[in-house]
């Protein structure tokens, strides 16, 4: 629902061509597919400094002094957790 809306705007490029094409895989709120439960679990799993990090690095795209902010950490901290989660 949140790309389909005024949203899609802040997707990534590639995120948005993909969610565009027809067979894109892309389970409903409590279907599972094959990556899905366990990548969710695990972000879930992290500290929630940790999530924004990843979250604004990768999903929103942000560069890491930013994304730093955010989370309330350093420029080098944000980048070794990411880093170690990719």
């Amino acid at each position: 629902d949140w790309a389909a809306g005024g949203m899609r705007r802040h997707l990534a490029p590639e995120l948005a061509s993909w969610l565009a094409e027809p067979d894109a895989a892309v389970a409903a709120p409590g279907e599972e597919n094959a990556e899905g439960p366990l990548l969710v679990r695990s972000f879930h799993q992290l500290h929630e400094r940790q999530q924004i990090v990843l979250w604004h690095l990768y999903v929103e795209q942000e560069d890491l002094a930013r994304v730093g902010l955010y989370a309330g950490v350093g420029q080098g901290v944000a980048r070794r957790w990411s880093e170690t989660a990719a």
